[in-house]
């Protein structure tokens, strides 16, 4: 899932190299866009009436995101 990724990538921002830290910058900008999308099991806290709008915007943003994190990925790994 692309968000959980840049979420998980994002967090060693602060402890990347200078030379790898730029292919974090896109993953910064994901989580930025989307910290009031809950992930993973805090989803399960959404109250049922606004479950599924919440759900349509988790999506809409995974859909988002896919190709920004996919191509930071690749040349991130490149870049190893």
């Amino acid at each position: 899932m692309p968000l959980e990724a840049a979420w998980a990538l994002v967090a060693f921002e602060g402890e990347a190299p200078d030379d790898l830290r730029r292919f974090l910058t896109p993953m910064v900008g994901v989580t930025s866009e989307t910290d009031d999308i809950p992930l993973g099991h805090r989803r399960e806290l959404w109250h049922p009436d606004v479950r599924p709008t919440e759900d349509q915007k988790h999506d809409e943003a995974q859909v988002w995101a896919e190709p920004l994190v996919r191509e930071a990925c690749k040349r991130l790994f490149e870049a190893l």
